[in-house]
């Protein structure tokens, strides 16, 4: 039985089974549309994410949890809500949010 799920498994072996295959490498989707910004820093739910997010951090180190000032929320809180390369990787402005 383990022998099978050797062969079957993902990357897996010979005959060129990744050749022409399309894979998601990260990169950015560009918009379809002037007003589409799904994906992209503007996207409205990874902005409502991000401001939820920081408000909750800025709120419990208010609270008298692990002092952090709003830079340091932003920053993690930017790694938990982005869902593309785009919005993981950008220099956000810390007062917009």
């Amino acid at each position: 039985a383990r022998a099978g799920q050797r062969r079957g498994g993902a990357g897996g072996g010979g005959g060129g089974g990744g050749r022409g295959a399309k894979v998601d490498l990260g990169q950015e989707r560009v918009p379809k549309e002037k007003g589409d910004t799904k994906g992209t820093k503007k996207d409205t739910s990874f902005l409502r994410c991000l401001s939820n997010c920081v408000s909750d951090c800025a709120a419990g180190a208010r609270k008298g949890l692990a002092e952090k000032d709003r830079d340091q929320c932003l920053q993690e809180c930017q790694d938990e809500c982005c869902t593309t390369y785009e919005q993981c990787t950008a220099t956000l402005n810390p007062n917009l949010v």
